[in-house]
């Protein structure tokens, strides 16, 4: 299943895609994911799994997130 990202880009399992900011709803999220947002920014990654309403697209960021908190598997 592909879906649409506001710029209009199509956006499936498998794509890559570069985080360019932290969500607005940062703010209730557990401070581990904060950090994990904030250094992925700037980063590619591929596309794991996508929801079209609400628009969610999973990324593994395990390349970031493993070397802060150890261990593999992390997404966001």
């Amino acid at each position: 299943m592909a879906v649409l990202t506001s710029a209009g880009r199509s956006v499936r399992v498998g794509s890559f895609v570069r985080v360019v900011a932290v969500p607005p709803a940062i703010k209730m999220m557990p401070p581990e994911t904060k950090r994990v947002f904030r250094a992925a920014v700037g980063h590619r990654f591929k596309v794991q799994g996508v929801r079209r309403s609400p628009l969610l697209i999973e990324i593994n960021v395990s390349r970031i997130a493993g070397p802060l908190f150890g261990g593999t598997g992390h997404s966001i």
